[in-house]
């Protein structure tokens, strides 16, 4: 299906913002259901991008875009494809378009991540470093915007001083991109750092195309309504979300937030209808003792949940038969007799995106002293002293671009 460039609209529009291992498949998808209007994928790298081939799967029904490897670093579907919006990592416009032209048709929309201030996008000259660099910015946006039938945006970060940013935004404009992204704060500066809603006010006045705001989740967005109190705050067209929907992805429902525990059933079933299994196809040829043949996905989850929370009870694991093709044996083996869970992930494992932190494990939260692997988290503030599984090793199960990873194994 070929969609008129025009048709993708961003005045008043909710967004969920890219996020690197948060931005897959089920994650758009469930942000769709709770209203977003448009979906933005995680920052996919043009070399990567430029090696895969388009495949239609068919027992999925998605269209995939497969590396050498094998591996899926980007996976779409007709019901995100007129408002899921492909955001690449770039700094040659060559590689640019030649990325543009192969998923073109299968997303609503072109961006270039321009903001981000993490070395592995800065080291190749991507992301907030391009800041630097305007005439670099023009020709990739330039070159993308004749070159493409798609709409063109890209997403940046505020420079040191305002005269700075507004030159640069207008230079900007004046390539022809769709719309403009601004995440609100310099290129050094964090999540606690304050975002600055007057300049992304002073760049919503000064430009014609709509300005998107982001960057607001940490001091501004708690719950829907904020969301347009942003919006007014920052004189913006739409509004991105990053954090506070990776914190609850129902973050976008008019209704309120939904319990955590409902949205995560939501998303693994998500993972489940798109077959969102490491093995492929949709199930997963793992074995446990009185299981012979291979099982459905919903099956697999619910297998990996009695493993993961017998493992946390278990003071000596050992070593599992469990899906030993897709997590090469990582698992623990439940102890005779243990309790295992009798359904989905519920109580016991919760993704990173669910709760209201991103920081490191510490030692001290730990019953027993030592230190988890990576991955486990617990909120902060609260008492929950079970460990949180981390959105980032779920989507080495469910995501696109990641090799199967070891699920975190409590040390205690």
């Amino acid at each position: 299906m070929i969609l008129n460039s025009l048709s993708l609209c961003y005045h008043n529009k909710l967004i969920l913002a890219p996020m690197v291992r948060v931005g897959t498949l089920p994650m758009r998808l469930l942000a769709l259901d709770y209203g977003a209007d448009i979906v933005y994928c995680e920052e996919l790298i043009d070399l990567k991008m430029i090696q895969c081939k388009r495949v239609v799967n068919e027992v999925l029904s998605t269209v995939d875009f497969v590396a050498p490897d094998d591996r899926v670093v980007f996976r779409t579907c007709e019901r995100e494809q007129n408002r899921v919006v492909f955001q690449m990592g770039t700094s040659d416009a060559e590689r640019a378009l030649a990325v543009a032209r192969l998923v073109e048709n299968d997303v609503a929309g072109i961006d270039v991540n321009m903001g981000c201030p993490k070395e592995y996008s800065t080291k190749g000259g991507m992301g907030a470093a391009l800041l630097s660099d305007p005439d670099k910015i023009e020709k990739i946006l330039s070159t993308l915007v004749k070159g493409i039938r798609r709409p063109v945006t890209c997403k940046i970060r505020i420079l040191p001083s305002l005269e700075d940013t507004l030159s640069l935004v207008k230079r900007i404009e004046r390539t022809g991109i769709a719309a403009i992204a601004v995440h609100g704060r310099k290129r050094e500066e964090r999540p606690q750092h304050p975002v600055s809603c007057e300049v992304i006010k002073a760049i919503a006045d000064t430009l014609s195309i709509p300005v998107i705001a982001n960057g607001g989740s940490h001091d501004h967005i708690q719950r829907y309504s904020d969301i347009e109190d942003f919006r007014q705050a920052t004189a913006a067209s739409s509004v991105m979300v990053a954090r506070a929907a990776m914190w609850n992805p129902s973050i976008f429902l008019k209704e309120g937030l939904r319990p955590l525990e409902e949205v995560m059933q939501k998303y693994i079933r998500y993972g489940e209808v798109r077959g969102y299994s490491r093995c492929g196809k949709g199930r997963c040829p793992f074995w446990l003792e009185g299981i012979e043949e291979p099982q459905p996905l919903s099956q697999h989850w619910t297998c990996h949940a009695r493993i993961w929370r017998c493992s946390m009870t278990t003071t000596t694991p050992t070593p599992s038969t469990a899906c030993a093709r897709c997590y090469e044996n990582s698992w623990s083996r439940p102890r005779e007799g243990c309790s295992m869970l009798p359904s989905l992930p519920g109580k016991f494992v919760r993704p990173l995106a669910l709760v209201p932190s991103m920081r490191r494990p510490h030692r001290s939260w730990m019953p027993s002293g030592p230190s988890c692997q990576p991955g486990l988290q617990r909120r902060q503030g609260s008492q929950l002293k079970i460990p949180l599984v981390s959105l980032r090793w779920l989507s080495s199960l469910t995501g696109e671009h990641t090799q199967p990873r070891s699920p975190p194994r409590c040390a205690y």
